[in-house]
């Protein structure tokens, strides 16, 4: 198992960083779409799918699988890449890295319609609102050089306040 996350929060920027994104994205769903059972959705989630989000430098991706699945589909992941230790697996979510990936990948495998699947909305969210991605780089720029840990809990009261409320927190 591997550590998934830096000690510190930072960002990184650039043209080719998001091009290295996609890239990484389209290879991950190539791979693994023929592997999944029919009816898994991929999705390229987190800032480095969001037009003007800052982000670290890492390509999320979101695997979305009925209940029945989700044993299955974490067995392979995890025959693949390394559990990420930094976050809480459960019955409906796990998470996992490559740390050796170029951007490193990190990957979350949900239940659909579960209390976790919540990256595509969120990424929804973002993508149709410009402000929310506004009020999410200020956020992530106040974050640079502490901890992850405090990073972590301010994204997760930012996502829940957006999902809750359609529209950024008021600062």
């Amino acid at each position: 198992m591997t550590q998934g996350t830096a000690d510190k929060f930072t960002l990184m920027t650039g043209e080719d960083l998001t091009q290295a994104a996609r890239r990484t994205f389209f290879a991950f769903k190539d791979f693994w779409a023929p592997k999944f059972p029919d009816g898994a959705k991929i999705e390229h989630v987190g800032a480095s799918a969001i037009p003007g989000c800052l982000t670290r430098g890492n390509v999320d991706v979101c695997v979305i699988v009925k209940p029945e699945m989700f044993d299955d589909v974490r067995e392979k992941l995890a025959g693949t890449y390394d559990v990420d230790i930094d976050v809480e697996a459960g019955d409906d979510f796990a998470a996992f890295v490559d740390p050796a990936c170029r951007p490193p990948l990190q990957v979350q495998l949900v239940v659909r319609d579960s209390g976790m699947d919540i990256f595509v909305p969120f990424r929804d969210a973002m993508v149709q609102d410009p402000a929310i991605v506004t009020a999410y780089n200020v956020l992530k720029k106040e974050m640079v050089g502490k901890p992850m840990l405090e990073y972590r809990s301010a994204q997760d009261a930012f996502i829940t306040y957006v999902l809750e409320n359609g529209a950024a927190p008021k600062r």
